[in-house]
């Protein structure tokens, strides 16, 4: 939420003399609630960047006189409500090329059955997996409803899912939240993480990722952007203009790789030697003629071996593995663009950009 509010500002500077006010998901524990359309009946603002989630809440949004510019992707249609939100569907893809891209061939979804955004990350999760070959699994369930308290209860049907997956499988979760879940499932079953099961979520929600054990992996959605385009677009509905289009996709940032998808599959010791070299030389600049070289292997054939376990060539890998390390430095901060370049192995920082451009998801 943080992002998107950061995002709203920047658009909210660029213009200047706005006011804005904002209203937290949920304040309960200082006995306060998160601010609903009812409660602005009467309000003098002179637009409302919500998030409507509900067909109840959709239909108070059109009767509102104010302009609205609606965020959320509960709901399969907004009529009458513009929606700028990050593209569900290529975050779905995002995840499984990365887990792929880790050697998993078996892979798995665990997402929400009523939300509509769920339905489009699995549409996206299982068109990569099915393009590579390869078959998904899902599981589904409704949301937890509040009467189920017992923590056994809520993790119960997971678990069974979990422990009737092949191993090892790679599962990509809606959210943070479900991944912290399924994190949380395979310890109480002894499933090791990410040797067993390999876990990514969505959001990069720092205060679920960094504080988990291991520390998740998760597709950031670029909620800076998605803010910075609804402000935009409520700006048009302000000053009486039509959106420029009814729903605006923004593209998700990139994968943010953390412990519990670090480790890479393959039962050809080869490939694994040759993997183990570029994961402990990636810091330095060096090609691929060095990793075959040393192996005793041709490139032609290292080629092939990186195209059936990893779905790239082995300088993709190399670059990837580049691309997450340095992504890992700018989010931590203290380096310059010129030192997170030569840490890496890039050389220098046109290097670095290239490669970016380069990557799908990453950030341009």
């Amino acid at each position: 939420m943080a992002l998107y509010i950061r995002g709203i500002l920047d658009y909210a500077d660029q213009q200047g003399g706005w006011d804005i006010v904002t209203s937290p998901p949920t304040l309960s524990g200082a006995e306060e609630s998160a601010l609903q359309l009812e409660a602005l009946n009467g309000w003098p603002g002179d637009g409302i960047i919500a998030s409507i989630t509900t067909p109840e809440e959709m239909r108070y949004a059109q009767k509102i006189k104010i302009p609205i510019v609606n965020l959320a992707g509960n709901l399969l249609s907004c009529p009458g409500i513009p929606r700028v939100m990050v593209n569900h569907y290529q975050i779905g893809g995002l995840a499984a090329a990365h887990l792929i891209g880790r050697g998993l061939r078996n892979l798995a979804y665990h997402g929400i059955s009523e939300a509509w955004c769920s339905t489009e990350r699995l549409r996206g999760f299982k068109d990569y997996v099915t393009q590579q070959g390869l078959k998904c699994h899902e599981f589904t369930p409704p949301a937890a409803r509040p009467r189920i308290d017992d923590w056994r209860k809520r993790l119960g049907p997971l678990a069974e899912w979990l422990l009737s997956l092949p191993k090892p499988v790679g599962v990509m979760a809606v959210q943070d939240y479900r991944a912290r879940a399924v994190l949380d499932a395979c310890v109480s079953l002894g499933l090791n993480v990410p040797n067993e099961i390999a876990i990514i979520g969505v959001d990069n929600d720092p205060v679920v990722c960094e504080h988990s054990r291991p520390t998740l992996s998760s597709v950031s959605r670029n909620g800076r952007q998605v803010g910075y385009q609804s402000a935009k677009m409520l700006d048009r509905l302000m000053r009486g203009e039509p959106a420029d289009t009814p729903e605006l996709l923004v593209p998700p940032d990139h994968v943010v790789a953390r412990q519990s998808t670090d480790t890479v599959f393959a039962d050809d010791e080869l490939t694994l030697h040759a993997v183990r070299y570029i994961q402990a030389n990636q810091g330095r600049p060096f090609n691929v003629q060095e990793v075959s070289d040393k192996l005793s292997i041709s490139k032609r054939l290292l080629e092939l071996r990186f195209r059936k376990y990893f779905d790239c060539s082995p300088h993709e890998f190399l670059t990837r593995l580049r691309i997450e390390r340095a992504t890992e430095l700018v989010r931590r901060g203290g380096l310059s663009q010129r030192e997170v370049a030569e840490t890496c192995g890039f050389g220098d920082v046109r290097n670095m950009v290239k490669a970016m451009q380069r990557e799908p998801g990453v950030r341009r």
